[in-house]
């Protein structure tokens, strides 16, 4: 049976310390030392009671049946029995844990919003042994998710608080109404029924400052998450830019376009925050403006109401009066407070726009870059190989280039038969002094020029190939020179091309016929290889050219 947090029953004595920390604690009779602590936010409770602590360094306060203090994830409101209920559920040692409160102090939450997102709940200084850990041990992925729960839940509470405030609005404006016409029967003196009526709209008034000032420091802890969140996905993106970078290139250096990129990226990540800064800054001062102007509309409403018939009413409509002066002083100043805010956040939104037009411009001359670049490179490659060994032979290499785009791996077994049949023939045509060539060739590979390569190339036909699988094809591709085994480098080539295909092992195959100096024999594995994924046309006219 889960145990209630009350001084009566076997959790009497627990108590927690911290400086300062604003506290709720049901007392007991039977100890005088005895209670539970609830946690409460600052400002929050009263002194009335039973029941104290005397731990060292800590401060608490009791808190009568039907008072509550803020969270962001619900109000805590004590209920007739003296415990703390959130979201309807009576808070329990067992289904509760304290927390640090971000308005202030230590606050009892439910397990269950704990275990919902978990990061958000930092450990308190309480001995309570259900503390969570803190946000900064939390992997990044669950920081958001958490921070993104953690702030629909504070929108569904702001909503809800807003709908009392308008439920407060329209009791307000029913019992002004009444005044209205209890003063038009009773003209010539006071009657008790409008003083509980002004009474009543006084207590209604206090209600709705409170429920705005809620509101406003849920708004201020919803944009401080959706910030936190911008902030964490642009690290996280960051991130994962810089491991792209390092993969593809991880030897280059930027160029001239990669940098204005960069330079322009980075512009943009600001001018958003100065944006989202200012934002928040327009919000604040609306909400200012919108609680100045219900106190100005109150105020007008007292003077224009005018209470005679009793000493002292003339200095009582002049107070009144300076008091609306003050009032439509204070409104001016806030409305224009808001004016310069949303001027200056047009401005920085402006900023943006031309921070995106600038980044896209930057893109653009980047990838016409890149692409001047990749086809240069396979320019090159070609012209490469007529210098080399022939324009047929270049002809074969373009062919297989455009005929892999697209292609989609056969299997190992059906394109392992085809080469194996084009190899035995090859076999007769090179000696071991030819092998050797190659094996020697494939022991000095620079990996570094023919990482750059092989971007280059995939470049140029629209895909992306992982760098780390060079060094793969590279090994199988010396042992199979040394042994005679092909398959092992078979299968490496078809896992590199499971994802994009034929066009994967065209860039990683090419990447060696320009880094590498294989020789004439070697090109002809190579382009056989590859053939052998193509099909028997490519293979048959290899074995004219190479007269097999």
């Amino acid at each position: 049976m889960a145990k209630e947090l009350s001084g009566y029953g076997p959790t009497a004595g627990e108590s927690m310390g911290g400086t300062g920390a604003n506290l709720n604690q049901q007392g007991g009779n039977n100890n005088s030392n005895s209670g539970v602590h609830w946690g409460g936010g600052s400002g929050h409770g009263n002194n009335g009671g039973q029941g104290n602590s005397n731990s060292s360094g800590s401060t608490s306060t009791v808190m009568k049946t039907g008072e509550s203090y803020l969270t962001p994830w619900g109000d805590v409101v004590i209920n007739n029995d003296g415990l703390p209920v959130m979201n309807g559920i009576v808070m329990t040692e067992e289904n509760s844990t304290l927390v640090d409160n971000p308005f202030g102090g230590v606050s009892r939450v439910l397990n269950s919003l704990i275990s919902d997102m978990p990061s958000l709940f930092a450990e308190s200084s309480g001995n309570n042994n259900n503390n969570t850990a803190s946000v900064n041990t939390a992997p990044t992925n669950a920081q958001v998710s958490d921070m993104d729960k953690s702030s629909k839940v504070v929108g569904n509470v702001i909503n809800e608080k807003q709908k009392q405030k308008n439920k407060i609005a329209t009791q307000i404006s029913e019992k002004q109404k009444k005044i209205e016409e209890m003063k038009k029967v009773f003209k010539h003196h006071s009657y008790h029924g409008i003083t509980d009526l002004e009474r009543d709209v006084n207590e209604l008034q206090k209600k709705s400052n409170q429920l705005d000032a809620d509101i406003s420091k849920l708004n201020s802890y919803k944009n401080t998450l959706q910030s936190k969140i911008g902030d964490v996905n642009k690290q996280k993106e960051a991130e994962e830019k810089a491991r792209e970078n390092a993969e593809v290139a991880e030897h280059e250096t930027l160029n001239e376009e990669k940098q204005a990129v960069a330079e322009a990226e980075k512009r943009l990540a600001e001018a958003k925050a100065e944006l989202a800064k200012a934002e928040s800054d327009v919000q604040s001062k609306q909400a200012t403006v919108s609680r100045v102007a219900g106190e100005l509309e109150n105020a007008q409403k007292s003077v224009d109401v005018k209470v005679t018939g009793f000493p002292g009413w003339r200095d009582v409509q002049k107070k009144l009066q300076r008091q609306l002066e003050a009032k439509q002083a204070e409104y001016s100043a806030v409305e224009n407070e808001l004016k310069n805010a949303v001027s200056f956040r047009d401005g920085k939104a402006a900023e943006v726009k031309e921070a995106e037009q600038k980044l896209k411009e930057a893109q653009d001359a980047l990838e016409k870059s890149q692409i001047k670049d990749a086809v240069d490179t396979m320019v090159g490659f070609y012209q490469y190989i007529t210098e080399q060994y022939g324009e047929k032979y270049a002809k074969i290499a373009q062919d297989l280039a455009e005929k892999s785009k697209g292609k989609k791996i056969q299997g190992v077994d059906e394109a392992l038969a085809a080469f194996e049949k084009y190899k035995n023939v090859l076999d007769k045509k090179f000696s071991k002094v030819d092998r050797d060539a190659i094996f020697n060739a494939l022991e000095s590979v620079n990996y570094d020029e023919l990482s750059k390569n092989l971007t280059k190339i995939s470049k140029s036909l629209k895909i992306t190939s992982r760098v780390s699988f060079l060094y793969d094809v590279g090994s199988d591709f010396k042992n199979a020179i040394e042994t005679g085994n092909w398959r092992p480098l078979f299968v490496t080539l078809e896992k590199s091309a499971v994802d994009v295909g034929v066009a994967k092992i065209v860039a990683l195959m090419f990447s060696f016929i320009v880094g590498v100096p294989l020789g004439f024999w070697g090109i002809a594995i190579v382009t056989g290889i590859v053939s052998s994924y193509i099909g028997d046309d490519e293979l048959s006219k290899l074995n004219e050219l190479l007269g097999i």
